[in-house]
């Protein structure tokens, strides 16, 4: 199933990015959810702190504090700051809006394999990774671009899936509270869960004893506090200064500059402006 589904990735996202090159290359991303995170990456890197969510861009002068959780930005920004003094920013910024999507699709495809090889025997797995490569919404959450944490939240809930079926319940708790911390749309599939584990249980069935469920329970309460210590729980930052010609945070307008930053990328059609230093570095 890996050549099938590392094939499907490769093709289908290469068929995407020809078909979407211009607005890529303007950095129109498929979703809002894409351009903040792009725009918070962007921070991140030019030295904002990590547990500083908020978006400064949003809602001048005091900025936006973001609901979300930084999990999804750590590897499109690894890539960036890895490729960017061999590339240049931008050219490494267009690889991770395509890559990361494209690795999401590919494990998307092989946990879909591996669920349907679980339940139903290895026939089925080859239905399954076509199925998972062509099904909509579902597949569009692994667009090039779609860095918004969506895709990510559907492999993590999926890989919790594969984690119940194969009976390895602790190891379901923790990739639940992974999916939980990604975001909430994790909810309603993972509640879902949840009650059909719980009736299993009450039914008196083999397949789900109590210390199962205590396993579950055991790794989802690990995976929240870890989630609560390890990540950034977000702070504000009062600064905020204009800059640019404009104030529209969308792509085609320059982004303005935020004071609370020692150095910016703002967003533009036309490219990646200079580093700039801010007055207000925060003690960095």
């Amino acid at each position: 199933m890996v050549p099938l589904a590392l094939g499907l990735a490769v093709a289908l996202t290469a068929l995407q990015v020809f078909l979407a090159w211009a607005d890529l290359s303007a950095r129109v991303l498929p979703m809002a959810d894409d351009m903040l995170r792009l725009a918070g990456i962007r921070d991140w890197l030019a030295g904002q702190a990590a547990g500083d969510l908020t978006q400064l861009r949003l809602g001048p002068p005091g900025g936006t504090a973001l609901d979300w959780s930084r999990l999804p930005d750590l590897v499109p920004a690894l890539l960036v700051a890895a490729l960017s003094p061999v590339t240049g920013p931008a050219r490494a910024e267009l690889v991770a809006l395509v890559l990361w999507p494209e690795l999401l699709f590919f494990a998307h495809m092989l946990i879909a394999a591996a669920l349907a090889r679980t339940l139903a025997g290895p026939r089925a797995a080859l239905i399954a990774v076509v199925l998972a490569a062509l099904a909509t919404p579902a597949a569009a959450a692994f667009r090039p671009g779609a860095i918004g944490g969506l895709g990510m939240g559907i492999v993590a809930v999926e890989a919790a899936m594969l984690a119940l079926v194969r009976g390895r319940f602790g190891a379901a708790g923790l990739l639940a509270a992974l999916a939980l911390a990604i975001g909430p749309e994790a909810t309603p599939p993972l509640l879902a869960a949840l009650v059909a584990l719980i009736g299993i249980w009450a039914a008196d069935r083999p397949a789900v004893t109590g210390g199962a469920l205590l396993r579950g329970g055991a790794g989802l309460a690990a995976g929240a506090v870890a989630d609560a210590v390890l990540l950034p729980q977000g702070g504000s930052c009062p600064g905020f200064a204009v800059g640019g010609s404009g104030r529209r945070a969308w792509p085609g307008w320059r982004w303005s500059r935020s004071a609370c930053s020692p150095r910016v990328w703002p967003i533009r059609a036309g490219g990646w402006a200079r580093r700039r230093r801010s007055p207000c570095s925060h003690g960095r």
